[in-house]
C-alpha cells in the first residue's frame, strides 16, 4: 500500500482534502464529456519544465478571459459534446467506416481547428508544426469542402445537392407525392371513410398506411403492417398503394447504397490523416479542459507561484478554496525549518491550514495556479496527508491502530534520496496526551532519519508542542481566539504554541445554555496544576496576542483616517488660498485702474503722490498672499540695466519696459501698459523658466475588439445596440472590418442590418463569401 498523493493507486485518498467538490466545480466549465473524463482521472507528479509549460498556457489564456470565453464559445459549442464521437476517431486506425453523424463531427472538429488558428495559432499547445501540410490541406479541400456541399453543420443532410444523390432523391419525392396524394384520396373513400381510427396517413416501417379500427378491418383494405400496443388500431397499407410503396422501398435501397459509399469515400479520406486528427482531437481537448482551469483560477482570483530549486514553502495570503470569505494567513518554511507544529482552540481552522497548504502543492502538478496572493513553492513529488480520523473499518481496525499501520507505511514509502513533504492532522489523538506526545516525537525523529521531510502537524498534546517549541528547527504556530466573540478567529500566529482552549470554551457555552459551571470546575480540579498553569499561561497569552493583533488593526485604521482628514485639509487649504489669490487678483487690477486714471491730466507733483499712495495699498496688500510668480526671480545687478531692456516688474506683476535709469538713486523708470512710474532697481527681476506641475490624463476606453458578432437569437433592441457598438469600433479604428451573423431568410434582424447600410454612408455591406446568413461590414473609403 503506497500513502503517497501524488501515486495514481493513491487517487482515492484525494477526498481527505476536499478534491471531488474542487473537481466539479472545475469539470462542469468543460464543454466536452471527454474533458470532464480526463480533468476528473488519476494524474501524477511532473518535472519543474512541464509545470512551467501548463501555467504559460494558463497565461496566455488568462491574458484576455473574456475574448477567450466569447471565442471557445463560438466555435467549440457548435460540436457535439458527447464522448463516444471522440472515441471514434481511435476506431478509426482499426479501419471503421464512419455514419454521417460521426462525419459531420469530425468535421465540425476541422473548421473549428482552422479558425481557432487565427486567436490561437502562437499558443503553446496548438499543434500547427506537428500537422503535415499536405495532409491538412488534403482534408480542407476533399473533405471539409466536399461535406459541406451537401451536409449543414447541424447535421442536415441535401440529397439535391450531391451530383450522386440528387437525381434518385428526385424520383423519391416526386414517388412520395403521388403516394401521399392517392392515400388522401383513399381515405375519404366508401370503403376505409368508415373504419378509420383518424383520418391523417402515417408512414410505419417505411410504408404509407391509415389507422383502422380492428373491429371494421376486412382483406379489402390491404395488408396489416402494424398493430397499435392495445391491439384496437390496426395499420394497413392500402392494396392500391402496395406496388408504389414497393417502389419507393426500392429507390430508399438505391439512395442509401450509394450514401454508404459517399461515406466510405469520406472514411477513407480520415483513415489516410488519421494521425493529424487525433493531434486536432487532442488539442481541441487540451483547449477545453485550460480554459475550465484557467476560468477557475480567474473566478477564485488564483495566482501563478514562483517554482522554487530549494525545498521552501513562502506564501502570502493563503486560503480553502471552498470556504466562502475566508480568513487569509502567511507562512514561511525555509530550508533550516523542519516543518511547523499548529495548535490552538478546536474548531480554529488547524485543519483547513493543512488542507489549504496540502491542495497549493497538488494544484501545482494539476496545473491549476494556487489559492494564495503570492507564493514561491517547491514543487514536492512525495506528498503525504493523514486526517484526523484513520479508522478503517473495513480491516477492522481501530482509529489507533489504523493510525500506527499508516505510520509504519509511511516510513517505508518515504523516498531517502527526493524531498517528501508531509501533513498529519491531530497526531496521536486516539491514545493518551503524554504517550501521543511520546510516540509523536519519537515518530519525526525516525523521519527525519529515513529522508529528507519537511512535516506540518496540528496537535493539542502539550508535552509533544512545547518540546518542538523549545528545541527548535520546527516553527511554532497557532491559531488564534478572539475573547469578546468567545470564538476563533482563524489567523495564524507564528511563534509561539497556542493553547486548546478547551476549558474555557466548555465552561462558556455550558454558560450559555443555561448549564451551571461546576462541570468545568470538577475537570480543572481532577487536572494536574502544573498543566492547568501551563495551559493558563498559553490561553493569556493568546488572547494577548488576539488583543494585540485588534489594537494593531484600530492604529491601522486610525492612521489611515488621519492620512485621510489631513489630505481632505490640504484640499481645503488649497480652495481657501486659491480664493484669496483671487481676491487681490482683483484688488490688484483695481489699483491699476487708479494708477491709469492718475496718469491723465495730472501734475508731475500729484503723480508722486498717487504712487506713494498706490505703492503703500501694495504694501498693505503684499503679506496676505503667498509667494507667487516674481518672488522667487533674481534681480539683474544695476550696471547691466539698459533702456529698452523688459523685466519683470514685482511691484506691478507684469512685464515692463525700462525708460531711464538713474544710477545715484538707484531706481529705474519702467513702463508697463500705460502706467509709467519710478521703482528701486531691486524690484525688476529676471523671470526664471519655472517647471509647471505635471498633467497626466487617464482615458478609459472600453473595447469589445470583436471581428465576429454572432447575433441569432436576440431581440431586435438588443441587435440594434450591439451592432452600433461594434459600429462604432469599426469607425475608430479598433477592429479592421466586422462580420454580423444573423442567419438565412428574410427576418427582422437582417432586413433591419441592410436598411441601416444602405442609409449609413460610412460603411459598406456585403455577404460574406456568398453566404447571406453573414454579413460582412468594411469602412469605407474616405476618397469615394
Amino acid at each position: 500500500m503506497t500513502l503517497n498523493l501524488l501515486d495514481k493507486k493513491n487517487y482515492k485518498n484525494l477526498e481527505l482534502l476536499d478534491w471531488p467538490e474542487i473537481l466539479v466545480r472545475i469539470t462542469s466549465r468543460t464543454h466536452f464529456e471527454k474533458s470532464s473524463d480526463v480533468l476528473s482521472s488519476p494524474f501524477g507528479p511532473k518535472e519543474r519544465e512541464e509545470i512551467e509549460f501548463d501555467y504559460d498556457s494558463l497565461d496566455y489564456l488568462l491574458q484576455d478571459i473574456i475574448s477567450t470565453t466569447d471565442i471557445l464559445h463560438l466555435h467549440l459549442l457548435k460540436i457535439p459534446r458527447s464522448r463516444k464521437y471522440f472515441y471514434f476517431i481511435d476506431s478509426l486506425k482499426k479501419g471503421k467506416m464512419a455514419n454521417i453523424e460521426e462525419l459531420n463531427f469530425a468535421c465540425l472538429l476541422l473548421e473549428s481547428y482552422l479558425s481557432l488558428k487565427r486567436s490561437f495559432g502562437d499558443w503553446n499547445k496548438y499543434p500547427g508544426e506537428k500537422i503535415d501540410p499536405l495532409k491538412q490541406k488534403n482534408l480542407t479541400v476533399n473533405f471539409v469542402a466536399e461535406l459541406r456541399s451537401f451536409v449543414e453543420p447541424s447535421g442536415e443532410i441535401h440529397y439535391e445537392r450531391h451530383p450522386l444523390l440528387a437525381k434518385i432523391y428526385s424520383k423519391l419525392k416526386k414517388l412520395e407525392g403521388s403516394l401521399r396524394d392517392e392515400i388522401g384520396q383513399i381515405a375519404s373513400s366508401a370503403l376505409y371513410s368508415d373504419s378509420l381510427q383518424y383520418s391523417e396517413h402515417d408512414v410505419i416501417n417505411e410504408r404509407y398506411v391509415l389507422a383502422i379500427r380492428s373491429d371494421s378491418y376486412n382483406k379489402n383494405h390491404g395488408p396489416i403492417v402494424a398493430k397499435s400496443s392495445s391491439g384496437l388500431t390496426l395499420f394497413v397499407e392500402p392494396n392500391k398503394l402496395v406496388a408504389l410503396g414497393n417502389q419507393r422501398m426500392q429507390l430508399l435501397a438505391e439512395l442509401d447504397e450509394v450514401f454508404t459509399k459517399i461515406t466510405q469515400q469520406f472514411s477513407l479520406l480520415l483513415h489516410e490523416s488519421y494521425d493529424e486528427l487525433v493531434l486536432i482531437r487532442d488539442f481541441t481537448i487540451d483547449l477545453d479542459i485550460t480554459y475550465a482551469k484557467a476560468s477557475y483560477c480567474h473566478q477564485m482570483t488564483f495566482n501563478r507561484p514562483k517554482i522554487l530549486n530549494d525545498f521552501e514553502i513562502k506564501i502570502r495570503d493563503f486560503f480553502h478554496p471552498l470556504i466562502a470569505d475566508p480568513i487569509k494567513n502567511d507562512l514561511d518554511i525555509f530550508r533550516e525549518n523542519n516543518g511547523l507544529i499548529l495548535s490552538g482552540p478546536n474548531t480554529g481552522g488547524k485543519t483547513v491550514t493543512l488542507k489549504s497548504l496540502a491542495l497549493c502543492q497538488l494544484f501545482i502538478h494539476f496545473g491549476l495556479f494556487i489559492p494564495a496572493e503570492v507564493a514561491e513553492l517547491y514543487p514536492v513529488k512525495n506528498i503525504f496527508y493523514f486526517s484526523n480520523d484513520q479508522q478503517n473499518l473495513a480491516e477492522g481496525l481501530s482509529s489507533f491502530s489504523s493510525e500506527v499501520k499508516n505510520y509504519i507505511t509511511l516510513l517505508k514509502d518515504l523516498s531517502p534520496v527526493e524531498n517528501n513533504l508531509i501533513f498529519i492532522d491531530e497526531i496521536f489523538n486516539s491514545t493518551s496526551s503524554e504517550e501521543g506526545s511520546a510516540l509523536g516525537i519519537a515518530l519525526l525523529e525516525e523521519i527525519h532519519k529515513v529522508g529528507p521531510a519537511k512535516i506540518l502537524i496540528s496537535t493539542h498534546h502539550q508535552i509533544f508542542k512545547t518540546y518542538f517549541h523549545e528545541k527548535g528547527g520546527y516553527l511554532s504556530a497557532h491559531v488564534g481566539f478572539d475573547e469578546a466573540t468567545e470564538g476563533p478567529t482563524y489567523k495564524l500566529e507564528i511563534g509561539t504554541p497556542g493553547s486548546s482552549m478547551a476549558l474555557s470554551i466548555f465552561g462558556k457555552l455550558s454558560e450559555k445554555f443555561g448549564v451551571k459551571g461546576h462541570i468545568k470546575e470538577r475537570a480543572m480540579a481532577l487536572i494536574d496544576k502544573e498543566k492547568i498553569s501551563y495551559e493558563s499561561l498559553l490561553q493569556d497569552l493568546t488572547i494577548k496576542q488576539s488583543r494585540l493583533d485588534t489594537l494593531l488593526l484600530k492604529n491601522t485604521a486610525i492612521s489611515l483616517e488621519l492620512k485621510a482628514k489631513e489630505k481632505s485639509q490640504k484640499g481645503l487649504l488649497k480652495l481657501e488660498k486659491e480664493k484669496l489669490w483671487e481676491a487681490y487678483n482683483e484688488k490688484l487690477k483695481k489699483l491699476i485702474d487708479r494708477a491709469e486714471d492718475a496718469l491723465k491730466g495730472k501734475s508731475r507733483k500729484t503723480l508722486y503722490k498717487e504712487s506713494s499712495s498706490l505703492k503703500q495699498v501694495m504694501r498693505g496688500l503684499a503679506p496676505t498672499v503667498e509667494k507667487r510668480e516674481g518672488d522667487n526671480l533674481a534681480s539683474p545687478e544695476l550696471a547691466d540695466i539698459k533702456t529698452g531692456d523688459f523685466y519683470f516688474s514685482k511691484i506691478l506683476r507684469a512685464q515692463a519696459e525700462v525708460l531711464n535709469v538713474n544710477t545715484r538713486k538707484k531706481e529705474v523708470q519702467i513702463k508697463s501698459k500705460n502706467l509709467t512710474l519710478w521703482c528701486p532697481a531691486h524690484s525688476l527681476g529676471i523671470l526664471k523658466k519655472i517647471q509647471g506641475p505635471e498633467i497626466i490624463v487617464n482615458i478609459k476606453k472600453e473595447v469589445l475588439g470583436k471581428i465576429e458578432l454572432d447575433c441569432r437569437g436576440m431581440r431586435l433592441e438588443e441587435f440594434e445596440a450591439a451592432v452600433e457598438k461594434s459600429l462604432g469600433e469599426l469607425l475608430t479604428g479598433d477592429i479592421p472590418f466586422l462580420k454580423i451573423i444573423h442567419g438565412h431568410g428574410e427576418g427582422i434582424l437582417k432586413n433591419w442590418l441592410r436598411n441601416y447600410l444602405k442609409n449609413n454612408p460610412d460603411f459598406d455591406g456585403r455577404p460574406d463569401d456568398q453566404n447571406d446568413g453573414i454579413t460582412r461590414i468594411d469602412l469605407k473609403n474616405s476618397n469615394e
